[in-house]
């Protein structure tokens, strides 16, 4: 049986809102960033201003099997194609590209701009920060940029083979466009895999050194950032699949449990921790999805209608469409006037 939008938006609510998750949402940072006037959204008790870590898989709940639903969103069959609206209007930067267009959504006079940084896993969050936009009459300002951090430091690229130099200058030409906008709000999202180079522009580093370049690298941002926004928010990193969803999904369209990932594979606790320390030492907002896209153990493949991911790692745009209410509500609790 097949439902509408709606229905499975509902339905997707009701699972999450019944599930006791012991993970806090929203970490209010420590000190103010700004004077701004923000955006407002009703608040949620899924926050919690003083959290200390994501809960560990021995506090979730367990995950249900069964057949894949008639309805899923996407369809296994569009999930290869399921790409928000920034990669089919120009908006989504690749790799030889140093410069944003205007990427302007939701309502275009509005006087309160909120702005999308970062690479992919930003623009896969693009459905709910547009959602959100629409729904509470602001400016998005969408800046993404293929495999760039929006962390400041020097990447090395696979595909180019060489530093990614394209990226360092994109995020210079972001600075100045942020600048200029004087947003809100300005929400950081980025994946947690990365290759940073060290000072001789050529050794990839590892372990602590990568650790620590990316460190430097948020705290350049959020540095740049803080003085010409309302308000800064870094979302955490989304869970990972061990699979190819639509595959294992297609593979397995009676045992949805099958493709399932164990917590401890799909979420790094380690990288979530520095990350909310890294929003908080740079007086910025942090956003932990975990509990929206884990919300049991091991983490799901499908929740309700809804396909998690679209491939590995990249949330699918049904899915971020339909937490666009949990966000503004954890955005709610980190914006208030304190």
């Amino acid at each position: 049986m097949t439902t509408d939008v709606a229905t499975d938006e509902r339905e997707l609510e009701e699972i999450l809102g019944g599930l006791a998750s012991p993970s806090p949402v929203a970490t209010i940072p420590a000190a103010s960033p700004g004077t701004t006037s923000t955006p407002g959204a009703s608040a949620t008790p899924a926050a919690s201003p003083d959290p200390d870590q994501t809960a560990g898989p021995a506090a979730l709940p367990a995950t249900r099997g069964g057949p894949v639903p008639a309805g899923l969103r996407p369809s296994i069959a569009e999930a290869r194609a399921d790409f928000p609206l920034p990669y089919h209007d120009g908006c989504s930067v690749e790799q030889d590209e140093t410069e944003s267009g205007p990427c302007t959504y939701g309502d275009l006079s509005s006087s309160t701009t909120i702005v999308l940084m970062g690479d992919s896993h930003a623009r896969a969050w693009f459905p709910a920060v547009n959602r959100l936009a629409t729904e509470r009459g602001w400016r998005l300002v969408t800046l993404t940029k293929s495999a760039c951090a929006s962390a400041d430091f020097s990447q090395w690229n696979a595909s180019l083979k060489r530093v990614y130099s394209e990226c360092n200058e994109w995020r210079e030409s972001t600075y100045r466009r942020l600048e200029a906008e004087r947003p809100a709000l300005v929400l950081l999202a980025n994946s947690r895999k990365f290759s940073a180079v060290g000072p001789d522009g050529s050794t990839i580093l590892a372990g602590a050194a990568r650790t620590e370049a990316w460190r430097e690298g948020g705290a350049k941002t959020l540095a740049r950032l803080t003085p010409v926004a309302g308000h800064v928010v870094l979302i955490g990193d989304t869970p990972r699949s061990a699979f190819d969803v639509p595959v294992c999904l297609s593979d397995h369209p009676d045992d949805t449990l099958a493709c399932a990932t164990p917590f401890d594979r799909s979420v790094n606790l380690t990288w979530l921790a520095e990350e909310r320390s890294a929003a908080r030492r740079g007086g910025a907002g942090f956003v932990d999805p975990t509990p929206w896209v884990c919300p049991t153990g091991p983490c799901p493949a499908v929740i309700g209608n809804f396909m998690v991911l679209r491939d590995e790692h990249h949330l699918t745009t049904p899915f971020s469409g339909a937490l666009w209410r949990r966000l503004g509500d954890a955005l709610q609790v980190l914006t208030a006037k304190r």
